[in-house]
């Protein structure tokens, strides 16, 4: 017999691979991180032996979700600002808050933002994170990550902004900024656990930085090519960003950038609301790809990201949570079922998204987004990234379709265990390697304390 590391036993996989199946009674063993085999459960027991068996009978495994756009730093900036356009939002709480966090509440903050990811079944996640008025920021979100052991790409953005004269992060110039990136890229140890990516400046405050030479994106898509690493930027959330161009280009937001050679398959471009045809035609031309984040461009009243359309060209699109600022939760499974019921009600089309068409996003569509082929699906040979559905909840329960129940009744008290890489981060609804309580002390204190400095309460 082999000897493997881990087999769930007794299972009903929902694989999300092409012809979607789901395979009933089934075994998953894991080995080195990866999915070694799928079998028959009595077949599987009686060819490979291992020291750790899960039970899963009567329990369902699906894919690890995929977040593909998340601001981390704002789980300590929940419930301010509220009922307010982006701009208005961000001008009243957010952008009056960063200059005060320090790397110490950026930890914490991302510690509670990943863990509430992974209790809603997420295994993977790319950190937007702005948030860089002091030194340390990077590292200190990059250090959750590896604590928590999920899967992700932290963001690094160009460090500029003075934050009002509050902020310590030393300037980079173009040139500084982009070997920094070079640099941080020798130090990833497995890239395809962890790694960075590029947070590119939106179009309003783009180009009022006098030294943002007229090269500057293309030289953030080069770099993102040649490091192969995400690139993303926000795009076309509001009217805002052709508000603020045209006046000074004469052009329109993304024929601008494909003017400036931004746009390729790496470029992950977040909310894409606002897109003519002719917008559509371009993502699809370069290969861009958008991540859609339906809660806070409902709270935001920022309007509909046009998905049939998205899907009709080709483009791939995936599912952010966005930050919990704006969200207000970091709840994938949430996600998802807005993600449906916006597009039935904007179509009047119960049929405009199917549950098995919104877990596409999240799971394939995020492995896309993210040029990746080993993640999205189960099996064998693909990353061993995986939660486990108990359907004996009351807001699920009975559950007769597994993928219509976690889309339209999941919540995050369905998932019993999370497994990235190979390895249980989640088990029987309690982390292995955190202590839940000690991240909760933390963040309402430093939420209260950042509040105070900031003077932002409401």
């Amino acid at each position: 017999m082999k000897k493997v590391d881990l087999i769930l036993k007794n299972a009903t996989i929902i694989t999300c691979d092409e012809k979607r199946q789901i395979l009933k009674n089934k075994s998953l063993v894991i080995k080195d991180g990866l999915i070694l085999d799928i079998g028959d459960s009595q077949e599987i027991s009686l060819s490979y032996e291992t020291s750790e068996v899960i039970d899963v009978e009567g329990k369902y495994i699906f894919p690890g979700l995929i977040n593909t756009h998340s601001h981390l730093f704002q789980v300590l900036t929940k419930g301010l600002g509220k009922d307010r356009l982006l701009w208005d939002w961000l001008n009243s709480s957010v952008l009056k808050m960063v200059p005060f966090i320090n790397p110490d509440m950026a930890y914490y903050a991302a510690l509670g933002g990943l863990m509430e990811n992974i209790r809603s079944g997420c295994t993977t996640t790319l950190d937007f994170n702005y948030a860089h008025g002091q030194p340390g920021m990077f590292e200190a979100v990059w250090q959750a990550y590896l604590d928590l052991g999920i899967r992700g790409y932290v963001g690094r953005p160009h460090h500029f902004n003075d934050y009002n004269g509050f902020g310590t992060e030393k300037k980079e110039t173009t040139d500084e900024y982009i070997n920094n990136l070079y640099e941080l890229k020798k130090k990833v140890k497995d890239k395809d656990m962890l790694d960075l990516a590029i947070v590119c400046p939106g179009i309003p405050g783009l180009l009022e930085q006098y030294y943002y030479d007229s090269d500057y994106l293309s030289k953030l898509r080069q770099a993102a090519q040649d490091l192969e690493i995400p690139y993303t930027m926000h795009m076309a959330e509001t009217h805002d960003d052709e508000k603020y161009l045209f006046p000074l280009t004469g052009m329109r937001c993304i024929p601008f950038l494909e003017k400036s050679g931004f746009l390729s398959d790496r470029l992950v471009a977040a909310h894409c609301i606002k897109m003519k045809k002719e917008d559509i035609d371009l993502f699809k031309k370069y290969g861009v790809k958008v991540s859609h984040n339906p809660v806070s461009n409902m709270i935001l009243a920022s309007g509909i990201a046009p998905l049939r359309r998205f899907k009709k060209a080709g483009i791939p699109v995936s599912l952010g949570n966005d930050g919990a600022g704006s969200n207000d939760s970091n709840d994938m499974i949430e996600t998802l079922k807005f993600a449906n019921l916006l597009q039935k009600v904007h179509h009047k089309d119960p049929m405009a998204f199917s549950a098995h068409d919104t877990l596409e996003l999240a799971t394939n569509g995020g492995a896309r987004a993210l040029c990746r082929d080993d993640i999205g699906s189960l099996s064998v040979g693909r990353k061993a990234d995986l939660f486990v559905f108990n359907p004996q909840v009351l807001k699920s329960c009975p559950v007769v379709m597994p993928v219509e129940s976690l889309v339209y009744t999941g919540s995050e008290a369905n998932v019993e265990t999370v497994i990235v890489n190979g390895r249980i981060i989640l088990y029987e609804e309690k982390f292995t390697g955190i202590d839940e309580n000690e991240v909760l002390e933390k963040l309402h204190g430093y939420a209260c304390i950042l509040r105070q400095k900031s003077g932002v309460n409401e």
